[in-house]
């Protein structure tokens, strides 16, 4: 056997086995690399018994021990003095930690599980989100299904009569007191068709579509495209298909202002069917109805479609459980204080119902009325309510759920404080996403295109289309000719996907949503640069951007050798570092010398890694690159700069075009 494989298997270096086998009598040749089998046996079989190193079994049980005690489970949010408990660490160090990586937080304010799992990774804990046993979570086991009413979104472009057909649909005049007879408000209401109900949301598409995502459920069965004949198709109508299709939601097209003179039916199903809305009667799979919302033309066909859409679907809730529901608007009154609508999922809602919303709100359910304002004793599946009784007012499409006691909701919502909540976000750039593909964690890459020029767009579309890879392909859910706005960041939120930009700026709205989201950005301004990008992307191959990052500068006090290939000085330290290994740079004045790598450190006669302290003065070592050299002879005064490659920051970047 090779000395060097008992070694290894013994997991100590060939020094101690040679000591040991001296020590235990084993004669081994110093220029000998083997030894018998038989003496190889016998010689294991004492550092066993001597117990000079341990069995296989035992490290593997120390192993599994180790590995045990380094996994911890974190909430959603957790105080970093918690955090510190779980990770049994001191605090400072912890605080330490989220220092070095932007996150200022004391021992009493909360962090996010993203930034938890970050820290941890960093101190040598793998950290997993708590399980927790919420009805967010629901199982077949908890209750008895049932079918309930469908819940539509009605959605398009503005001013293309959504809110007048919801206006005829219930026979409430809402329009009039709105600006513009654009909606101002969130709301929902519940008709009645025949023995049948539906439940309308009047909702902007982005908002219910990203409460989808984020709770993992969807809160809409079926979308109604209000498209105007005499417009044709938008902009926000592109938008609102693309979110609902994200959110795997059936779409029924109303063909609105068929009445007026302007009207182009057939100009209009020709747009859509370039969005792949085809008709049926085209070979498609779209239904569409033709109505005029401000006539009422059309309008109990369309809601006899949506039956039928139900009846295809069959939207069910569970009903023998705790209520919960989603919240659609919250608002404050003068005379009920904090009041929210809210859309019930499971369960049946009643007055007297302690509740908690999201992370920091309770309460006592004091009353419950329907849409049209009459009080009811309770709520059921799919129905919109309006509650009082609310510590503050909610955001939309957060969760509402039923408690056993007051106690009980209290203690949840004072749990996490979001106020304090410090929030470190963790964008995906594409070299990420490369990294994600390599790892096979990806199958699909969505993107989100905007562009100068309308050939751009083309020609774009046409190239990534094109673009296939085994195991990962590409998938644009929206592009278009403009800047990146807030409606491109909303979508990319919606459906996890990247948005790319060629000549194009982002609107100030935009940057301020992408800094308050986990939304990425890349902008190009070459369009191979784009399109190359993209390859090494699915192809695994992308590698981080590097970028020179200023360390420490010193002086050079005393030049011991200034040789082509190697120069040998005394430096002072003037700030930042030194670092073993780092790249240098000799400058005088503003014009370098020469570039290396720093070889080797000495303060006095002893080798460091680094210097630190400002005013310290060592020895340097310093390798050139070949086409590092210079004739200018260094001088003493010159400047020595050591620089590290670091990943470039993820923040938003324009790649200029300098022709």
């Amino acid at each position: 056997m090779k000395i060097s494989d008992i070694a290894k298997k013994l997991d100590i270096s060939i020094k101690e086995l040679r000591k040991y086998a001296k020590e235990l009598g084993f004669v081994i040749a110093q220029k000998s690399n083997t030894i018998s089998d038989k003496k190889a046996k016998e010689f294991i079989e004492t550092l066993l018994d001597k117990g000079l190193v341990e069995k296989e079994e035992e490290k593997e049980e120390t192993k599994e021990e180790e590995e045990e005690i380094r996994k911890i489970e974190v909430p959603d949010i957790i105080t970093v003095k918690d955090f510190s408990e779980r990770l049994k660490l001191p605090v400072t160090k912890v605080i330490t930690e989220l220092m070095k990586s932007g996150v200022m937080a004391s021992i009493n304010e909360n962090i996010d599980f993203e930034t938890a799992e970050i820290i941890g990774e960093y101190l040598g804990f793998e950290v997993k989100k708590e399980k927790q046993n919420t009805i967010t979570k629901r199982q077949e086991a908890i209750g008895t299904k049932k079918e309930r009413p469908p819940v539509v979104a009605i959605i398009g472009h503005v001013d293309h009569g959504k809110t007048t057909l919801l206006d005829h649909i219930r026979k409430t005049n809402v329009v009039g007191g709105e600006s513009g007879g654009i909606t101002q408000h969130i709301g929902s209401y519940q008709i009645k068709r025949g023995e049948r109900k539906i439940t309308f949301l009047d909702t902007p598409g982005h908002e219910a579509f990203s409460a989808m995502r984020e709770h993992g459920v969807k809160i809409t069965d079926i979308a109604v495209l209000v498209v105007a004949a005499d417009d044709g198709v938008k902009p926000q109508t592109k938008e609102s298909v693309n979110f609902a299709k994200q959110a795997g939601v059936p779409i029924i097209v109303a063909i609105n202002k068929i009445d007026k003179s302007e009207a182009n039916i057939e100009k209009t199903k020709k747009e859509l069917a370039d969005i792949d809305l085809i008709p049926e009667e085209w070979g498609g799979k779209t239904i569409m109805c033709m109505i005029s919302a401000k006539k009422g033309q059309g309008i109990e066909e369309l809601l006899d479609l949506i039956i039928l859409a139900a009846d295809m679907k069959k939207p069910e809730s569970y009903i023998d459980v705790p209520a919960n529901g989603f919240i659609i608007e919250s608002h404050l009154s003068g005379t009920k204080g904090a009041v929210a609508t809210v859309l019930i999922r499971d369960g049946f809602l009643t007055p007297g119902d302690a509740f908690v919303i999201g992370d920091n709100i309770y309460g006592k359910i004091r009353s419950i009325t329907d849409y049209s304002g009459k009080k009811i004793k309770s709520a059921s599946p799919s129905m919109p309510v309006r509650i009082s009784g609310l510590s503050s007012t909610p955001d939309f499409g957060e969760l509402l759920e039923v408690k056993s006691s007051l106690k009980e909701a209290k203690g949840k919502a004072t749990k996490s404080i979001r106020d304090f909540s410090v929030k470190r976000i963790a964008k995906k750039t594409l070299a990420d996403l490369s990294l994600s593909v390599k790892a096979g964690e990806i199958k699909e890459l969505p993107l989100i295109i905007k562009v100068d020029v309308a050939g751009s767009l083309k020609a774009i579309e046409d190239s990534i289309s094109n673009m296939k890879f085994e195991g990962v392909s590409t998938k644009i859910i929206s592009s278009a000719v403009g800047d990146i706005n807030e409606s491109d960041v909303k979508m990319a939120q919606a459906s996890s996907a990247l948005v790319i930009g060629f000549r194009v700026d982002i609107s100030p709205g935009a940057k301020v949503l992408i800094e308050n989201s986990d939304v990425s950005v890349e902008v190009f301004g070459v369009i191979y640069e784009l399109l190359d990008k993209i390859v090494l992307t699915l192809s695994g191959l992308l590698e981080p951007e590097l970028e020179e990052v200023e360390i420490g500068r010193s002086k050079i006090l005393k030049i011991f050798k200034d040789g082509k290939r190697d120069k040998i000085l005394g430096v002072r330290l003037e700030q930042g570092k030194l670092k073993k290994e780092a790249e240098a740079k000799i400058f005088r004045d503003q014009d370098m010398i020469c570039k290396g790598r720093i070889d080797n450190l000495k303060k006095i006669d002893k080798d460091v890694s680094e210097i630190i302290k400002k005013g310290e003065e060592c020895g340097i070592h310093i390798l050139i690159n070949k086409d590092g050299a210079e004739k200018i002879k260094i001088e003493e005064g010159d400047l020595v700069i050591a620089y590290a490659q670091e990943e470039k920051g993820k923040e938003l970047k324009k790649i200029e075009e300098n022709i």
